[in-house]
């Protein structure tokens, strides 16, 4: 709950911030123009914000196998369940130097 308010009071603000500058730059239309590129911004952030992440992150999908070579005590117990897909994080991360 707490960090779905952040979340909520950033996107609230950032909102207003191009609400602000729409109308200080273009009027009324400046502010129709910027309400909608703020509407836009805020449903493809909302939508994509997993695959925007990954992709920053340049994580890459791992077949089934590799996956099983890499972590099989975890994988074992899934396997007879539906899971999402697994990615890699290319790098050094803390979650993978346990794996280790």
């Amino acid at each position: 709950m707490k960090n779905t308010l952040k979340t909520f009071i950033l996107l609230a603000g950032l909102t207003a911030l191009f609400l602000f500058i729409g109308q200080a730059l273009g009027g009324s239309g400046g502010l129709k123009i910027a309400l909608i590129f703020a509407g836009i911004m805020n449903l493809v952030g909302y939508w994509f914000s997993d695959k925007i992440a990954l992709a920053m992150s340049g994580a890459k999908p791992v077949s089934g196998n590799s996956a099983k070579e890499r972590n099989s005590r975890c994988l074992d117990s899934m396997l007879s369940t539906a899971r999402p897909p697994m990615l890699l994080q290319q790098g050094e991360t803390p979650s993978m130097r346990q794996w280790q």
